[in-house]
């Protein structure tokens, strides 16, 4: 059963040949020396799913750093943004639409999931209307190229403590498989009104250098801090900083639940944010934006 690339021709091109020739140009202009780590191999990554042309540059840079040889899975962790669930939801669908390539879903890792009775399913409505998911599908095709993969496409809700204990030890062993890599799917901080949310963190005023700070400068503050902590990979200083600031980064839960298994494993990751962007430069109380970031992990 085919799930319908339904934020195609809006959010992105549906042209093959154009969006195909647009993440190209995006890739070309992503430097190539961000990283000096030529012995380890690429683990996971974390990029925003907003309209490419909001966030596409940011991906490419993320993106950019795969080194693909090695992966056959692909776990794909996403926020519900329009229903409620309660822990995460399972794919309905056994193939994901992509004008770059249709993704096969890797039902017999599905089906193992789903006998923990741990996973609810959402409606095939609301999974096609989910677009956390499907804004990652075209720069994994591209990167991919011709090499075979599957995909485990994973809706994300409301996780209680209890439940997210049971998923980090049900997802760790897919982990540590080497052929097996994993795309967290994030915006960052979601500021103003309209998203309830207008904290700014506090900041030693007394300095010209600080007075000249607009809003957006002091959301990138607050996002960066974020940043920071999830390059050093403990997930307990996450939660407190999330505790602390209730940061409205989406992708929160995977993020946490990512750096938890990490922790359980004999894996070291190095995790280095490469790119970051808002929507628009916040100057008024009045105004709003989304930020984005974007993240490669290796091992």
């Amino acid at each position: 059963m085919l799930r319908r690339a339904i934020h195609a021709g809006s959010w992105y091109h549906d042209s093959p040949s154009a969006l195909s020739e647009q993440i190209e140009n995006w890739m070309k202009n992503v430097p190539n020396n961000l990283l000096k780590e030529p012995k380890k191999i690429s683990k996971g990554l974390i990029a925003p799913h907003a309209g490419y042309t909001y966030c596409g540059q940011v991906m490419a840079h993320s993106y950019k750093y795969i080194t693909p040889d090695n992966i056959k899975r692909i776990f794909i962790f996403g926020p519900s943004h329009r229903v409620y669930i309660k822990g995460c939801a399972l794919p309905q669908f056994s193939t994901y639409e992509c004008p770059l390539g249709d993704m096969e879903v890797d039902t017999e890792i599905c089906e193992e999931l789903e006998k923990t009775k741990l996973f609810t399913k959402m409606t095939k409505n609301a999974e096609e209307q989910e677009h956390s998911i499907e804004m990652e599908l075209p720069f994994i095709s591209w990167v991919m190229g011709n090499q075979p993969f599957k995909i485990v496409p994973i809706i994300f809700g409301v996780v209680p403590s209890n439940l997210e204990k049971k998923y980090i030890e049900l997802f760790k062993p897919y982990l540590e498989q080497p052929d097996t890599f994993f795309i967290i799917s994030s915006d960052f901080c979601h500021w103003g009104e309209r998203f309830d949310y207008t904290y700014l963190p506090p900041i030693d005023d007394s300095s010209s250098k600080v007075k000249k700070l607009i809003i957006a400068d002091r959301i990138e503050i607050l996002d960066r801090e974020a940043m920071k902590i999830i390059e050093s990979g403990n997930s307990k200083d996450f939660e407190e900083y999330l505790d602390r600031t209730d940061n409205t980064i989406c992708g929160r839960t995977g993020i946490k639940l990512l750096l938890s298994m990490f922790e359980k494993t004999d894996l070291y990751p190095s995790i280095k944010f490469l790119k970051y962007g808002q929507s628009n430069r916040v100057s008024s109380k009045n105004d709003g934006s989304v930020s984005y970031a974007t993240a490669i992990i290796n091992v």
